[in-house]
């Protein structure tokens, strides 16, 4: 129905016209015998009617499509001139962003830039830690008494006398809390290549020093041996259990007469 409403609408000047004809044919065939005088008048009468509808139809329809055209075409001056509202929105955005990412830039800088410190500086001490300091003794290794006593000294040992009598001179000798007088005469022997040799004695419980320096006891007389003394004081018990403290002097003596000095281990 819409379709025919449509057609009726797009072609009405035509059938309108084809009407008008129809009319005239059928007034004609009434009239009867004045058809033939009427024949020619009615023809252009109908043509003129025809060419009018078709001229009528044609300059509607131009009309209706120029102006369906120019409703369709979109203004060419006003498109550049107008702006949608993101476009407004994305331009002020650009503007203002520089402006923001410069300051930003500068608030970053602002904050990671290092305050100078307004407090001296101060300079730590370390501590340095040191070994405790170790006790010294002053040590000594002596057979000066076999020089007065050589015709007793057995030939062969002779040479081992030094001329002045002193095997090992006084020296100051570090040593550990705790370390006896034997353990001192045993490091001074090695570090010096001096010979040493020595005994344990149960009864004293210490260890016995038989020979210094391939001197033996009874090597200058049946009395003479090693003693020891501490601050020149004669020590009358074994090496093992003398503790000497610091700033002490030790000196072993070869002695070859039994006396003042004993004879003990």
């Amino acid at each position: 129905m819409k379709d025919l409403f449509s057609f009726i609408k797009k072609y009405k000047w035509i059938i309108i016209a084809s009407l008008a004809v129809a009319a005239a044919l059928v007034i004609a065939f009434i009239s009867g015998g004045s058809i033939n005088n009427n024949k020619q008048a009615v023809v252009e009468s109908t043509v003129s009617v025809l060419t009018s509808a078709v001229q009528s139809q044609t300059t509607i329809e131009s009309t209706l499509g120029t102006a369906a055209a120019k409703v369709s075409e979109p203004a060419a001056t006003t498109v550049p001139q107008t702006k949608t509202v993101s476009e407004s929105r994305a331009e002020a955005s650009s503007a203002v962003q520089p402006s923001y990412s410069a300051q930003s830039t500068t608030a970053t800088e602002k904050k990671t830039e290092p305050k100078p410190s307004t407090q001296p500086k101060t300079t730590e001490k370390r501590e340095e830690k040191t070994s405790p300091k170790k006790a010294v003794c002053y040590f000594s290794i002596s057979c000066s008494t076999v020089l007065n006593h050589l015709d007793e000294l057995d030939e062969d040992k002779r040479e081992l006398v030094p001329a002045d009598g002193l095997i090992y001179p006084t020296t100051a000798v570090s040593f550990d809390n705790g370390e006896s007088v034997f353990d001192i005469l045993q490091r001074v022997c090695r570090d010096n290549g001096i010979h040493l040799e020595s005994e344990w004695t149960p009864i004293y419980q210490s260890a016995y020093i038989s020979g210094i320096n391939n001197l033996y006891e009874f090597d200058c007389g049946p009395n003479s041996g090693w003693t020891y003394f501490i601050n020149d004081e004669f020590m009358n018990y074994g090496v093992s259990k003398a503790f000497p403290k610091d700033g002490d002097n030790v000196s072993f003596r070869y002695s070859c007469v039994m006396g003042d000095t004993g004879f003990v281990s």
